[in-house]
């Protein structure tokens, strides 16, 4: 992908959830809420226009096959998806991070409703999420998965170890509100490499974070400069001090920064 003579690493996020997968239209809603490129499984290493503008690359995938007037959950739909884009020689980049929707739809196909072809569901379907992230964990363990709920984040509370990601909360209305939120998931949860950290965070060009205590310490001045208070910085000589100043500013609505030199 390029940025104008400048390649930009998109991380590629894999979002398993049959209703997205199926209905582009809120597809489409889904992308531009979060800045997502919707990118097809079998194009994950072409360019994308105007890198520079979106979060990830994504990739959906329904997790079920239609077959004699059934919709069926398949998980090896989901393998195949995986492994397209994460291959046994490793050459090609692997997922960043999987989307899985908890709650499936599958069943007899229903034709003619306002959104296409639709199914009434059956038993199983609810399960289908939890039960599809135990196997994605144990066959490839090293790969994130988080999984979709309806609930907004302050409703959801721990439950072993799976982590969780508010669908409601990602289609607020409010693009900037809905990017934040899942970079935030990105960057907690997520397999980035240096490049694709320096992407999610939008660290400037003269920024190298590799030590895992750094990119801390800009996460946490990206999420304090939302807010509009007072931040003292401290440290000494040479540690970056104006280099997260800067970064502060640039990520928030303040207007410039001044360097003052207490010596």
């Amino acid at each position: 992908a390029q940025r104008g003579c400048v390649a930009v690493s998109l991380p590629r996020i894999l979002i398993v959830d049959d209703y997205y997968a199926r209905d582009a239209s809120f597809r489409e809603q889904l992308c531009q809420q979060c800045g997502l490129a919707d990118t097809m499984v079998d194009h994950l290493d072409g360019p994308v226009n105007n890198a520079g503008e979106y979060l990830a690359k994504a990739v959906f995938c329904s997790g079920q096959r239609d077959t004699g007037g059934q919709r069926v959950n398949d998980p090896d739909v989901v393998f195949e998806h995986i492994e397209k884009a994460w291959p046994p020689d490793k050459h090609s980049r692997p997922w960043a991070m999987v989307l899985l929707d908890v709650h499936f739809v599958s069943g007899t196909i229903v034709s003619g409703t306002i959104r296409g072809a639709q199914c009434a569901g059956q038993s199983g379907d609810e399960r289908f999420g939890e039960e599809l992230h135990k196997q994605i964990k144990t066959r490839y363990p090293n790969l994130p998965v988080v999984l979709l709920t309806d609930k907004h984040e302050n409703e959801l509370t721990e439950s072993g170890e799976a982590v969780y990601l508010s669908k409601a909360d990602l289609m607020t209305g409010d693009p900037a509100r809905a990017r934040a939120y899942l970079e935030n998931k990105l960057l907690e949860q997520g397999r980035l490499d240096p490049e694709q950290t320096k992407h999610v965070l939008r660290l400037p060009d003269n920024v190298i974070a590799l030590n895992p205590l750094t990119i801390q310490a800009f996460r946490w001045a990206k999420q304090f400069a939302a807010y509009d208070t007072p931040i003292l910085i401290l440290g000494e000589t040479g540690v970056g001090k104006e280099a997260y100043a800067n970064y502060i500013v640039k990520m928030s609505p303040r207007s410039s920064a001044m360097p003052v030199n207490c010596a």
